[in-house]
């Protein structure tokens, strides 16, 4: 298809009811509908359930706009979405999670901010509505300032966009596919380069109800590796020690605890090896001081294990 401006890149395995209605409200749009500029590339890692039956779907009734591709075998997640953006052709590519289903309209905004933006090719990141400052557009002239405002978010691969020249130009762009960040460290690189970035914190999805939220290590994936790929840049002297020790605190008690201490049974996650994978806080005060609230952490999750199943009963 020619003259596509934007490549929503969908990778996915065994999520056939997610995906359809994620695709279901990418394709519902007047945005995709009235033009050609989105396609929609999915990339099907083997699936087991009928996840090619929901693709096909779509693709018999826009060929000409949406590509499905399979997988011989599970090549694992990084290397999927590696096979999503390969696949595209757009101006600028979007990494999509086959669990989000995009609010009315949304695209036409994305497009405009697109367009807006195409002759200086900023990076561009959405949030979700999830950034510290709640403005709409937030303006991130270099490293410190993105991580500032976006946090630990920047892991989220719904997020992340990358136009198409540049992802061609990164030097392996999947190198770190192993830590599960790769999208971080894509960022990451292109901050060093002295970019610009613009954060779109507009709520554009809304996040499906899976059967398995996630099955990873919280502390592993992101008090070990997310911290990894953020400590060069210290060294180098594009991020700032200062805000560097201020995510680490943000990211402990916002999101690490509440996840790994999950008292109330809300997730998925693997829960061991806290202290082997949070070497990297073993000399922050604050991370002592985090065992303290343990006790406040299982008062409130089993308060509201209590409300919920009060709801269920009623």
């Amino acid at each position: 298809m020619a003259d596509v401006l934007l490549s929503i890149c969908i990778p996915t395995y065994n999520r056939a009811k997610s995906l359809d209605e994620t695709i279901g409200s990418i394709v519902a749009q007047k945005a995709f509908l009235n033009s050609n500029e989105i396609e929609i590339i999915i990339a099907d890692n083997c699936s087991t359930d009928n996840t090619q039956q929901v693709s096909e779907k779509y693709t018999n009734q826009f060929s000409d706009k949406i590509k499905y591709i399979r997988n011989e075998k599970n090549i694992g997640s990084y290397l999927n979405q590696k096979t999503a953006l390969d696949a595209s052709s757009g101006t600028i590519l979007k990494l999509h999670n086959d669990n989000l289903d995009m609010i009315e309209d949304s695209l036409s905004d994305i497009l405009q901010l697109i367009k807006n933006n195409i002759k200086d090719k900023p990076i561009i990141f959405c949030t979700n509505g999830n950034a510290k400052n709640k403005s709409e557009l937030i303006f991130c002239k270099d490293m410190n300032e993105f991580v500032s405002n976006v946090s630990y978010f920047s892991t989220w691969i719904g997020g992340l966009f990358i136009w198409k020249s540049e992802y061609k130009n990164l030097d392996n762009p999947f190198r770190h596919g192993d830590l599960m960040l790769p999208q971080v460290d894509i960022l990451l690189r292109l901050l060093a380069k002295q970019r610009k970035a613009v954060v779109y914190n507009k709520k554009f999805s809304r996040v499906l109800a899976t059967e398995k939220k996630s099955g990873y290590n919280v502390a592993e994936i992101f008090g070990q590796n997310y911290i990894s790929l953020h400590k060069p840049y210290i060294d180098t002297g594009l991020l700032d020690r200062n805000i560097f020790q201020r995510e680490k605190f943000r990211l402990l008690y916002k999101h690490i605890i509440p996840c790994y201490f999950d008292f109330a049974k809300e997730f998925n996650y693997k829960k061991t090896g806290y202290l082997k994978y949070l070497v990297d806080y073993k000399k922050d005060w604050f991370f002592y001081f985090s065992f303290l609230m343990f006790p406040l952490i299982f008062i409130k999750s089993v308060a509201k294990k209590t409300i919920k199943n009060l709801f269920r009963r009623g």
